[in-house]
């Protein structure tokens, strides 16, 4: 008795011929490559390497944004206090 069974499923042409080449490529056939696909897609294996690296991106960008508003914010007030003090006093009539 066979321990595989045959499974046939319709997939994008592009998407088979970039499985077949790199299957001709390395050393391994058509029918490895997807039991590999189908494990690492039911048994829910993310690379999160690529998640993290964009996260960590994500997380110095958002430094550098608080950076700049910190230094925005000293300058709005360097400008505030410049225009309290150098404008007169409005001058009431009566």
């Amino acid at each position: 008795m066979r321990k595989r069974v045959r499974r046939q499923s319709d997939v994008d042409r592009g998407l088979d011929q970039r499985a077949r080449a790199r299957a001709t490529a390395n050393p391994v056939t058509d029918s490895s490559i997807t039991e590999a696909a189908l494990i690492k897609y039911l048994d829910g294996v993310v690379d999160k390497d690529p998640v993290i690296r964009r996260l960590d991106g994500m997380v110095r960008a958002v430094q550098n944004l608080e950076q700049d508003l910190e230094v925005l914010t000293a300058a709005f007030a360097v400008l505030a206090q410049f225009n309290f003090f150098s404008v007169p006093p409005p001058v009431l009539k009566n």
